[in-house]
């Protein structure tokens, strides 16, 4: 009996020497409850595996990540917002991404309130314009999904409407940046020309329409 208890003491001593001088695993981690690590495995785990509070040191030794992290098909979820005192290499959500995209080319007014912004232009060559007088010509311009009268409004109130004029020659007029008639569906734009007697004919043939952008709700 007293020769058996030595023997299992020796046998323990010889198991925790060679775990302590076994050498750096080589070959990836896959284990699975119940499966134990081998002695050969044991030593260098920390160096091994990542610290899951973030350190990258455990104990004095580095468990920094040494390569790419491959996923393959998984994804990582709740990711959190960065905070605005981030560094800038942070990761961020979809959404986070999504969201700063959409503002960063967004209108404001003084309040920070963010707008719409909505352009367009009549066709060149064929705008509807009308005479009003020997030397006026003015034309109604539609702001809804359509561009027509009928169609659905694209602002809830009138925007702030941004107009010049273009075409191919004989800008020598006023009025291309007066609006008129403004309302969340459209307005009005009434040019004099004042090189003499125009006609709808003939600014059409001079390429003359209306370049417009507007700005709200």
């Amino acid at each position: 009996m007293k020769y058996f208890k030595k023997s299992l003491l020796v046998i323990a001593i010889l198991s925790i020497f060679s775990i302590s001088q076994a050498g750096a695993v080589s070959n990836t981690y896959n284990k699975i409850s119940p499966s134990q690590f081998v002695n050969s495995e044991w030593n260098f785990l920390l160096s091994d595996f990542l610290s899951k509070d973030g350190g990258t040191t455990v104990n004095g030794v580095n468990n920094a990540m040494q390569g790419d992290f491959n996923i393959g098909a998984n994804r990582i979820i709740n990711v959190p917002t960065p905070a605005a005192v981030s560094p800038g290499s942070d990761i961020a959500s979809k959404a986070n991404v999504n969201s700063l995209i959409a503002l960063s080319g967004a209108a404001q007014d003084p309040q920070g309130i963010e707008k719409k912004i909505v352009c367009g232009q009549t066709l060149y060559g064929a705008t509807a314009w009308i005479s009003t007088l020997n030397n006026v010509v003015q034309v109604d311009i539609s702001t809804t999904d359509d561009g027509t009268p009928f169609g659905t409004p694209l602002f809830t109130s009138a925007p702030v409407y941004i107009t010049s004029l273009g075409g191919r020659e004989n800008h020598l007029t006023t009025g291309a940046t007066n609006i008129y008639n403004q309302t969340n569906v459209g307005f009005r734009v009434r040019i004099q020309y004042l090189g003499g007697f125009t006609n709808p004919a003939e600014v059409n043939s001079w390429g003359w329409h209306i370049q417009w952008c507007a700005i709200g709700d």
